[in-house]
């Protein structure tokens, strides 16, 4: 255990693997190093030597042995003990051995569940918002959404409306953790992401008006279109060194409404869209060693709900939100939100299996309140 600046304590993290560290030129190197070796059988010495390596003992020898497997396959003969380098990949890859790891489980987690994602569109590239890789991945279910709309949350249940003040930032918790497990995987080359455009269109209904989106294509003439439109915003509204970095809410919020006004009056009759968002675009790598154990994960792992309790324990476990603990008598409490709130919390907007779905509870409302307009 380790003391934290607040007084609590947490739990030292595991080391992480040097091996998938390493970026650029360092990892070229030590490909190359591989390379050299490639069929030798060596002593663990002399391959420590030539990967210059530092030399282990015991369990840490055990766990840089490991750490190989990401970059590499060996053979270990005895008698005496040998390792040869049987294959060498071009970057990094997932491994199997690391489902015994909780940090390289969750990533393996995220990993099949986007894989899986991929696969249930037919194989065509995902393109989703932050929101809805939350539950691309497991990490949020379907209610989560509902929580930022206020107007919408009042509808479904007066008692509900303190979730759309603890919504953001369980939000912004789970998106970082999950943009590092993104990063990570573009890193070991499982996935490759990229920007694309999606557009919004209004459209009425038997219930009244709803809203359609349109992921659009790349190497379109209406990606260009969209891009165009995009840049014009980013240059009228936005620093001019800006390359994608935070600003201030009240910068993106004036940026977004110059894009709805430019996007409404482009498409005016041609599509009549009233918003453009850029997204991210997500690919599985096309190497079939990759997507073989990709498949092999999502055989041993029921992927959503492994990272369904890793983000369930982030909430209800920790100061991730806020949440202090005191006491009022008998009932423990934190600054903002009472815990059985935030249990309850977790229980509507986390769990895969929610005690009520709320895009069926307004669904039902909205039909209540068309048959009364119709009275």
């Amino acid at each position: 255990m380790s003391k934290n600046l607040e007084g609590g304590f947490y739990v030292r993290e595991p080391k992480k693997n040097p091996i998938e560290s390493m970026k650029g030129e360092e990892l070229e190197k030590f490909i190359s190093n591989l390379r050299k070796i490639q069929g030798q059988p060596l002593s663990y010495s002399k391959l420590c030597e030539a990967l210059i390596l530092p030399k282990k003992s015991s369990n840490s020898k055990v766990a840089q042995l490991n750490d190989l497997k990401v970059i590499c396959n060996f053979d270990i003969s005895s008698n005496p003990t040998r390792y040869t380098i049987t294959e060498v990949f071009s970057y990094l890859q997932p491994c199997m051995d690391f489902l015994n790891s909780n940090v390289m489980r969750i990533q393996l987690s995220m990993e099949s569940a986007l894989f899986q994602a991929f696969l249930n569109n037919n194989g065509k590239s995902l393109y989703l918002s932050n929101m809805e890789l939350l539950k691309t991945v497991g990490a949020v279910n379907e209610n989560f959404a509902y929580c930022i709309d206020y107007k919408a949350l009042n509808k479904i249940d007066k008692n509900l409306l303190y979730m759309s003040d603890m919504v953001m930032p369980v939000y912004r918790l789970l998106s970082v953790w999950v943009k590092r497990k993104i990063e990570k995987m573009v890193i070991r080359g499982t996935f490759h992401t990229g920007f694309g455009f999606r557009l919004y269109r209004y459209h009425r209904g038997q219930y009244g008006m709803y809203i359609t989106k349109y992921d659009v294509p790349r190497e379109t003439e209406l990606n260009k279109e969209c891009m165009a439109l995009f840049n014009q915003a980013v240059n009228y509204c936005l620093p001019r060194s800006w390359g994608g970095e935070w600003v201030s809410v009240k910068t993106w919020e004036n940026f977004e409404k110059y894009l709805d006004e430019i996007t409404q009056k482009y498409f005016e009759g041609k599509g009549d869209y009233y918003k453009l968002r850029r997204i991210t675009v997500y690919e599985p790598s096309k190497d079939e060693w990759i997507l073989q154990q990709l498949k092999n994960v999502n055989e041993q792992l029921n992927a959503l709900q492994e990272v369904n309790s890793k983000s369930k324990s982030k909430i209800l476990t920790g100061k991730h939100i806020g949440i202090t603990y005191d006491k009022q008598g008998d009932e423990v409490i934190d600054s903002d939100f009472t815990i059985m709130q935030r249990d309850k919390f977790v229980d509507y907007n986390i769990d895969l299996h929610p005690p009520v779905i709320f895009k069926e509870v307004l669904k039902q409302i909205n039909y209540l309140e068309s048959l009364k307009d119709k009275d």
